[in-house]
């Protein structure tokens, strides 16, 4: 081949291990050459190694490798991250002994230490794990930082925290401690020792709670719990040792701010829109297998209301309400209620009977014919328009 310039030579798009290259070594008077192959081997820059499922490289301290498809990506960090067994544009940037394998496409590790992206199954893919520490994906297009947390689910998020464990689809922990997440479309965002095992529910705070219900919600407190059948759109906030478990017909109950108080109820297909409610007090019970029960006790303790429509419990303790329609019982102690539209108040160990729109009707001769007419003991009635307490 006649002499020719360099420019003058044809040009070669593609590279084999027979392609050759000159060299001089400084100082040398001889030419030599080297292959291609031997000259790239273990050449990185900057720590750079795009992979066509056999490259490796070793920094100066740590060994890194790639043995998966084609378009992986490891930038920087240092401690022996890996890429193996995935298809195609998953990358390692700046983490430290982290490993990212057995997945289809689409996944990155940013930063953080000791981090494992694992992903199995059909579509397993998209999955992130930025920062943090030893934290464990084997889910599908979700998010995970923080501390020791694990995420197995599908679209869902751990975002800080330690030990947070989450499997259900679209679900999210925000921070915390030991909670765990497996029901779908749900939230845990903060709190120790948390469960949700139900769809559509939340936990907001507090300790060792459990939500199962769905469109339900717990704030805080501590041991509390709404069951899976606690009745839709039911809140818990604050105290103690409290549980709201109604049927699937019930929904719109609440406690709180109380002690080992209990909303339940034995089912039926006419109990609906229960509206059950605890404001504060110590191992109250509501009760109700009825339509539109709407009762409420309002703090004391040991009260049970029961069965009864529109009943309210104000104070008092160890009272009953129960099977009485619109009636109330306040600061009563020991007492259980006897008729339906009654307001009973304890006053000098009795019942007070008020009912001011139908003492037009309470017209008895004497105590004893008031008692016939249901007036009781210590209830008021009038004798021709004169006032009288019915005493015996």
């Amino acid at each position: 081949m006649a002499n020719k310039t360099i420019p003058q030579l044809p040009e070669q798009t593609g590279k084999t291990d027979n392609d050759l290259l000159a060299i001089v070594d400084s100082g040398e008077t001889t030419t030599s050459k080297i292959k291609v192959s031997t000259l790239l081997d273990g050449v990185a820059v900057g720590n750079l190694l795009e992979s066509n499922g056999t490259n490796s490289f070793r920094t100066p301290q740590y060994a890194t490798t790639d043995t998966a498809g084609d378009g992986q990506l490891i930038i920087g960090g240092d401690g022996g991250s890996s890429i193996s067994n995935t298809d195609a544009n998953s990358t390692i940037i700046g983490s430290r002994s982290s490993n990212l394998t057995d997945g289809t496409d689409g996944m990155i590790i940013v930063g953080g230490w000791v981090n494992n992206l694992s992903h199995t199954g059909a579509n397993s893919r998209s999955g992130i794990i930025a920062g943090g520490y030893a934290n464990t994906v084997t889910g599908k297009r979700n998010f995970t930082n923080g501390t020791f947390n694990t995420n197995s689910s599908d679209q869902g998020a751990v975002l800080a925290g330690e030990s947070n464990n989450i499997s259900g689809t679209r679900s999210a922990i925000i921070a915390g401690n030991n909670n765990t997440m497996t029901g779908g479309n749900s939230v845990i965002a903060g709190g120790t020792s948390n469960t949700v095992p139900g769809d559509n529910a939340a936990i907001i705070g507090g300790t060792n709670g459990s939500n199962s219900t769905p469109r339900a919600v717990m704030v805080g407190g501590r041991d509390n719990s709404i069951g899976s059948e606690g009745g839709e759109a039911s809140i818990m906030c604050g105290g103690r040792s409290n549980s709201i478990n109604t049927n699937t017909y019930g929904r719109y109950n609440g406690i709180y701010s109380s002690y080992d108080s209990t909303i339940r109820n034995g089912g039926g297909a006419s109990y609906y829109n229960s509206q059950l409610l605890v404001l504060g007090g110590n191992n109250n019970v509501i009760e109700h297998t009825g339509t539109y029960p709407n009762m409420t006790t309002v703090g004391g303790n040991n009260n049970v209301l029961e069965d009864s429509s529109r009943g309210v419990i104000v104070g008092g303790n160890n009272t009953t309400l129960s099977g009485h329609t619109n009636s109330v019982m306040i600061g009563c102690s020991g007492r259980t209620s006897g008729s339906d539209y009654y307001t009973y108040v304890e006053s000098l160990e009795a019942f007070t009977h008020i009912v001011l729109n139908d003492y037009s009707n309470l017209n008895f001769a004497s105590d004893s014919a008031a008692a016939t007419g249901g007036v009781p003991l210590g209830g008021l009635y009038h004798n021709a328009g004169d006032l009288k307490v019915r005493i015996t």
